[in-house]
This record gives C-alpha cells, sequence and structure tokens, in this order.
C-alpha cells in the first residue's frame, strides 16, 4: 500500500507542475498576442496617416476592414486567455467567422454554412449555455484533481483554480 501512495505523490506533484507549467505559457502566449495586436494597430494608425498626407494612396476598404477585424479577434482571444470561461470562447467563435463572412471572398455556399455556424453560436450561447456553472468556483474542468484526491500525507490541496 505504501508503494501506490508514493506513486500517488508523485502524481500529484507532476500534475501540479504542469498545471502551473501551462499558466505559464498562456502567459507568454497573452504578451505574445498584445504585442501583435499593437504592432497591427501602429501599422493602422501609419497607413490612415499616409493616405491623409497623401490622398493618391489609395487604401482599400476591405483591407483597412480586414486589418481592424483582425484586431478585434486578437483582443477578444486576450480576453479568453485571460477569464478562462466558455462564454468568451463562444465571443471569439463568433468574431472569427463574422471575419470570414465579411472580409472573405467566399461562394454563396460558404458564406450560407458561416451564417448558419453563427447562428448557431448565437443559439447555444442564449439558450444551451448556463453562466452559472462555467463561473462557479471549483467546478472547473481545468482543474488536473478532484478534491477526493489528496497527497497521501493528509494535506489539504493547496491547488487554486483562477477566477
Amino acid at each position: 500500500m505504501e508503494g501506490h501512495e508514493r506513486t500517488r505523490a508523485r502524481r500529484f506533484r507532476i500534475q501540479k507542475s504542469l498545471y502551473e507549467i501551462t499558466f505559464f505559457l498562456e502567459f507568454v502566449l497573452a504578451i505574445m498576442v498584445i504585442g501583435l495586436v499593437l504592432m497591427e494597430i501602429y501599422s493602422m494608425i501609419v497607413l490612415f496617416k499616409d493616405h491623409i498626407m497623401d490622398p493618391n494612396i489609395t487604401i482599400s476598404y476591405s483591407y483597412f476592414l480586414e486589418r481592424a477585424l483582425d484586431i478585434v479577434i486578437g483582443v477578444e482571444f486576450l480576453k479568453m486567455l485571460c477569464r478562462h470561461n466558455m462564454d468568451s470562447v463562444i465571443e471569439v467563435l463568433m468574431f472569427a467567422m463574422a471575419r470570414h463572412l465579411i472580409v472573405q471572398n467566399t461562394t454563396m455556399v460558404e458564406g450560407l454554412i458561416c451564417i448558419i455556424a453563427v447562428s448557431i453560436l448565437f443559439v447555444v450561447r442564449k439558450y444551451l449555455f448556463v453562466a452559472k456553472i462555467d463561473k462557479a468556483p471549483n467546478l472547473s474542468s481545468a482543474t488536473p484533481l478532484s478534491t477526493e484526491e489528496l497527497p497521501p500525507d493528509g494535506q489539504k490541496n493547496e491547488h487554486k483554480t483562477p477566477a
């Protein structure tokens, strides 16, 4: 029985370490996304300023709209990394599909499929998504251990999920 308890304690430490590493990686990714969004905003400002200074430079409206929607998707993706809830995931998917529908030159069938997908996301968000479950403490599927899996020495699980 003693060997099983040591294995269990080792598994707990490994799971806890991996869980902490994933949060560090999410933080690094969030910093990268912030940098990319800021660079995109800067390039849009420069492009817009150049257009104002020299009206002979033509800027396609669709190009400008594409860049703006890329920024919006980047910001929503950043929110998704920070909030860790299903509502933000659905928002990112809706913005990404709306961008595809607005900016890309698609066939009628692809457009219809995209409209149906956005409609399904709206229905899921409105009728099937229960926000109380997603925001309830200790119900996150991201926690590596349940409260029943405590280390064998009887210590409490010090693992906390982000709000």
